[in-house]
């Protein structure tokens, strides 16, 4: 998570840490695209990987992206990365573009 640490110093966008019993479980970034769309961001720390963190940071995030007065929401996720693939389509993201997949939901 260092690497997101730096980048943060550096961005506007909206970020939000996760956190269990004091620890830093992951941290999720919204970037505004323009107006009406904002692109999700999603790191989870391995040590809190498939304990459903993911869907409820995606759920609290979508939330967030609608309280900020967005209308549509995308995510980039490497097609091999099943597990981030999984927990996007739970929360009802649809692919849109093939490779690195493109993810998308109207809020």
């Amino acid at each position: 998570m260092a690497e997101h640490e730096r980048w943060w110093r550096e961005t506007q966008d909206a970020r939000y840490v996760a956190e269990s019993a004091g620890e830093d479980v992951g941290v999720l970034r919204i970037t505004r695209l323009d107006e009406t769309t904002c692109e999700v961001h999603l790191a989870v720390a391995p040590q809190f990987r498939g304990e459903g963190y993911s869907t409820e940071m995606l759920r609290e995030g979508t939330l967030e992206a609608k309280r900020l007065g967005y209308e549509r929401i995308v995510a980039r996720v490497d097609s091999d990365n099943t597990p981030s693939l999984r927990a996007f389509l739970r929360a009802g993201y649809g692919v849109t573009s093939p490779g690195t997949l493109l993810l998308e939901r109207t809020l």
